[in-house]
């Protein structure tokens, strides 16, 4: 069965076209998110090859600064045509908590913009670094936005359980699997609502070696790899 990497940034490889090639041969669903709408657009003309290949249209947290309002109106352009959005989010990080305030600005217009336009059933791959509670605030106030995804979440489990009562499910990758704090999460997070990803090329972890991570969440949850597989299969199916 195909394996389902989430979230990862296939334009950011300097062999792009060779990454593809293998990902579309070992037959892994791949959300490639973007960093700003410009990326979008570039993926969309290189990348779309298979079905499999999913493209997110995003604006990046760490990208945001005080130029962002000059994105906004192609950000706003190409939503109405974008079923996954990605990346977006907020990071409130030492080199990036003094955009904070922008940043909300980028996910509210996001977020209304998507929760104002309802032909779409839209996947939300959310940038959450220590900004969980803003962000939940802010994706609590547009319930019909789209299913959020919680990217590489470092919050703590009440704030994870906040997000699973909000309808969010969680991506979960390489790195997470080899923390405490990682599998604690993993292991409170219902089958049902966990996806996988590899965060490639933040993470040296290429899409197709995602099921790694497959089996590691099969030995925190003590179930047989393949009943994770198929769980992210039927959760993937379930949001698109």
């Amino acid at each position: 069965m195909p394996t389902v990497d989430l979230h990862c940034h296939i334009d950011l490889d300097k062999d792009w076209k060779s990454l593809l090639a293998k990902i579309v041969e070992q037959d892994v669903i791949v959300l490639t998110v973007s960093n700003k709408p410009d990326y979008y657009e570039m993926s969309l003309s290189r990348l779309q090859v298979s079905s499999n290949i999913k493209i997110g249209l995003g604006f990046h947290p760490q990208l945001v600064d005080e130029d962002f309002e000059s994105h906004l109106p192609k950000l706003g352009a190409l939503i109405p045509s974008s079923k996954f959005i990605g990346e977006i989010g907020l990071d409130g990080s030492s080199d990036y908590k003094e955009y904070l305030d922008f940043q909300e600005e980028v996910l509210s217009f996001v977020l209304k913009e998507c929760h104002d336009d309802i032909s779409q059933d839209r996947v939300l791959s959310l940038h959450t670094r220590k900004a969980e509670k803003r962000t939940l605030d802010i994706l609590e106030g547009f319930p019909d936005a789209g299913t959020p995804v919680l990217h590489w979440f470092t919050g703590s489990l009440p704030q994870a359980k906040r997000a699973l009562e909000l309808g969010a499910y969680f991506s979960i990758n390489p790195k997470m699997i080899k923390t405490k704090k990682g599998k604690e999460l993993i292991s409170i997070i219902p089958l049902n609502r966990l996806f996988t990803e590899t965060d490639y090329p933040f993470v040296d972890t290429k899409p197709w070696e995602v099921y790694l991570v497959e089996d590691s969440i099969a030995q925190i949850k003590n179930v047989s790899s393949q009943e994770v597989n198929s769980a992210i299969l039927s959760n993937f199916r379930s949001i698109t």
